[in-house]
């Protein structure tokens, strides 16, 4: 038998969900051709971003911002990076001279 794949609107799919409440998942899901799968991943997007979350269009641009902040994040690791090592010269050059002061200043 072939599945045929159903594209819902974000009102079908709260629908489902609010079925899904009354009958029992597994019920609502066979009513409605869904697996439980889908009805969990629904179930999750529905929760965090509520209506708004089961738009079909709703992801398209998630991966993009992804990538963005992907990006913004290795830039900030590496200027943290440079700032911890130049940190960390300072305070060997500071040792150093220091060190070279004490010695000047006993003998």
């Amino acid at each position: 038998m072939k599945s045929e794949y159903q594209k819902r609107s974000k009102e079908e799919k709260e629908r489902i969900l609010l079925d899904a409440e009354r009958l029992g998942v597994v019920a609502s899901c066979r009513k409605h051709g869904i697996s439980v799968s889908v009805y969990y991943a629904w179930l999750e997007k529905y929760k965090t971003s509520g209506l708004a979350g089961l738009d079909p269009k709703q992801g398209r641009g998630d991966k993009k911002e992804m990538d963005r902040l992907r990006k913004e994040l290795q830039i900030a690791k590496e200027l943290i990076a440079e700032k911890e090592l130049q940190i960390k010269l300072q305070e060997e050059l500071l040792k150093k001279r220091i060190a070279q002061w004490k010695k000047g200043g006993k003998s």
